[in-house]
C-alpha cells in the first residue's frame, strides 16, 4: 500500500496531509480537525455608529434630559466631526490630541468632550457590544 502526501491549502494556509490510504486522505481533506485557522480580521465598529449606539441605548435612556442634551452636544459637536470615517479601533493618542488642540471655547467644553469620548473608549476597551456580562447604568 502507497503512503498518501499532499499539500493541499486549507483556510488560506498551505499544509501537508498525509495518510495511508485514499479514503484515510479524503477523511482528512474534508474533516481537517487540525487544519490551521486563517487569522480573521477583527470587528470594526465606525466611531459615528458606535458612539451613537452607545449613547442612544446605553446613556441617553439612564440619564436626566439636560445630561443627554450635553452629550449629545459633545458628540454632534466635537466628536463625530473629529473622527469621521475612523473606526473606534484606529483612533490614536495623536487623533484625541488633534481634537482638543482645535478645540476654542471655554475649559469646561473641553472637560465635557473629554468625559464623553473617555466613556465612550472605555466601554469599547472593556468589549461592548460583544462582552456577554456587559451591563450599564
Amino acid at each position: 500500500m502507497a503512503k498518501i502526501t499532499c499539500t493541499v491549502t486549507i483556510n488560506g494556509v498551505k499544509c501537508w496531509i498525509r495518510a495511508n490510504t485514499e479514503q484515510e486522505y479524503a477523511d482528512k481533506l474534508l474533516n481537517p480537525q487540525n487544519a490551521p485557522i486563517a487569522a480573521s480580521e477583527p470587528v470594526k465598529y465606525l466611531f459615528a455608529d458606535y458612539a451613537l449606539t452607545w449613547f442612544e441605548t446605553y446613556y441617553k435612556p439612564n440619564i436626566e434630559t439636560l445630561t443627554a442634551t450635553t452629550y449629545r452636544r459633545q458628540l454632534t459637536c466635537h466628536l463625530l466631526p473629529a473622527f469621521e470615517g475612523l473606526a473606534v479601533e484606529d483612533i490614536t493618542t495623536d487623533d484625541v490630541q488633534r481634537l482638543f488642540n482645535g478645540m476654542t471655547g471655554a475649559k469646561t467644553s473641553k472637560d465635557k468632550t473629554k468625559m464623553v469620548l473617555n466613556q465612550i473608549l472605555d466601554d469599547r476597551c472593556r468589549g461592548w457590544p460583544n462582552h456577554k456580562y456587559y451591563q450599564r447604568p
